[in-house]
């Protein structure tokens, strides 16, 4: 039996999707899920603080975060980043956001895998052009316990949203993906 520990992330410089899943030979299990949160860094702005502060602690906020998700991982799988050239400000956040995602997982040596917003769609539904609220029901119904974990961080006032599920959604998404799963398993191509 392999056990193979894995980080679903869906970047966001605003909001930052993890989830930490155990595979047993490449396959997720009814005790799968270990951790789903989302995290959320605030833009405020306050007096006496500048924009390069702010930024530098919203990236310290998501690094410590993140990396504290890392221990014991395997794998990280994520979402490709998706840059819209008439969204410049939208753009440069996604592009710190996979930048601090590469920054730590190479540094941890830990490799990371990216799948389009239409793999992850198309793996939690069935469909390339699935809605968030979709995709959040064919995560669940994959990995079970998501739901009730995610509701426990919303009663005790943790971050919780789409963000965590699109994250789980990377996890299946990397798990459709055959190459990926002979990785895992071993195998050779059929």
């Amino acid at each position: 039996m392999r056990v193979t520990r894995i980080l679903g992330v869906d970047p966001g410089w605003a909001s930052l999707g993890l989830v930490v899943a155990e595979l047993v030979d490449g396959r997720l299990t009814g005790g799968s899920l270990v951790h789903a949160t989302t995290v959320r860094t605030s833009a405020r702005k306050r007096a006496g603080v500048t924009y390069a502060q702010r930024e530098r602690r919203r990236a310290r906020e998501l690094f410590d975060r993140l990396s504290s998700q890392m221990d014991g991982v395997d794998l990280v799988v994520s979402e490709a980043p998706t840059l819209v050239p008439s969204r410049t400000k939208s753009s440069m956040s996604v592009g710190r956001a996979f930048g601090l995602l590469d920054g730590v997982t190479f540094a941890l040596g830990v490799p990371v895998f990216y799948f389009t917003a239409g793999e992850i769609k198309h793996a939690a539904t069935g469909s390339t052009k699935a809605s968030k609220g979709a995709v959040a029901d064919g995560v669940a119904r994959a990995l079970p316990g998501m739901e009730t974990m995610l509701e426990r961080q919303r009663i005790t006032g943790e971050d919780s949203t789409s963000h965590a599920y699109d994250a789980g959604g990377a996890i299946l998404a990397a798990l459709a993906d055959e190459r990926f799963t002979m990785l895992l398993t071993g195998r050779e191509a059929s």
